[in-house]
């Protein structure tokens, strides 16, 4: 048995990360709300008034801070133009050496990086919302495939693996990626999570009627890493590196949920306008 609440809630996070705000929202994610766009709540937030460059300024009526919404490069400088840095990014050019090429700050670089995440998101938002219109009445072909996207991770002053599936659908003809998904979850804490399922009794339930049934918990996620891992990781790794952990702070979402909320996701952005929808999925996906 699956678990309908986990599906759904994989899919809304990953309908969020496709989801283009332009920064029109609270930035302080410890604020109720952080992500809520101003078009989208205008009762959340009051006017407060313009920059000095004429930019509109909202006040928070939760956390009473202010901010303010204009072009996404008012705040760029002339020496860190952004193409630019995204070619050294893409030719992997080390991080101090395009400080050294561009005359910039490290703090400027990460932030150009984030400039050039959002920019993306809402480039891929302009196109996706349109795909309907684009098979309208026609007969398209889609192949879906999961790779596995080996993370590297410091184990006692030599590297393991993480495994990451990457889960893709892509137009037969065109080569247009509909969708592409990582069983990632960033904004959880896998210890966090573990509490609250503690405290909920989770763990003593079926994993399908689970109320977190969406997320591996710590320890879950330990002792599956270890099962699946257990010969290249040895007791003084473990003694030594501490909990198995995945990149940052994120937690590892569980595969079934993972795979139905990717396919939910290619069904709302295709939409229902085509004749005959033809779907190639690898066998590796009914597992």
């Amino acid at each position: 048995m699956k678990s309908n609440r986990a599906v759904a809630e994989e899919y809304w996070r990953l309908r969020r990360l496709n989801r283009r705000t332009n920064g029109k929202h609270r930035q302080n994610q410890a604020c109720e709300n952080h992500g809520t766009a101003v078009s989208l709540s205008p009762s959340s937030y009051s006017s407060f008034g313009k920059t000095a460059k004429g930019d509109p300024r909202y006040q928070c009526k939760s956390c009473k801070k202010t901010f303010s919404i204009g072009r996404p490069t008012r705040r760029h400088k002339s020496t860190d133009d952004p193409g630019a840095i995204m070619k050294c990014l893409v030719k992997k050019v080390p991080l101090s050496r395009i400080c050294e090429i561009h005359e910039v700050s490290l703090k400027q670089i990460h932030g150009k990086i984030d400039f050039l995440y959002r920019q993306a998101v809402a480039f891929s938002h302009e196109r996706e919302k349109r795909l309907d219109v684009c098979f309208e009445d026609r007969n398209p072909f889609f192949s879906t495939d999961i790779q596995t996207i080996l993370v590297n991770w410091p184990v006692k002053q030599r590297r393991g693996t993480i495994p990451l599936l990457h889960m893709a659908t892509v137009h037969k003809f065109s080569q247009f990626v509909v969708a592409a998904t990582v069983d990632y979850d960033a904004d959880v804490s896998p210890d966090d999570l573990e509490g609250i399922m503690t405290r909920c009794g989770d763990f003593g339930l079926p994993r399908s009627m689970r109320k977190h049934a969406r997320l591996w918990a710590a320890s879950e996620y330990q002792d599956s890493l270890m099962r699946s891992q257990g010969a290249r990781f040895s007791k003084d790794d473990i003694a030594t590196a501490g909990k198995l952990r995945l990149p940052g702070r994120g937690s590892w979402v569980r595969g079934d949920v993972f795979k139905f909320a990717h396919m939910m996701l290619v069904k709302k952005l295709v939409g229902d306008r085509f004749k005959a929808a033809n779907y190639c999925i690898d066998k590796l996906l009914h597992r």
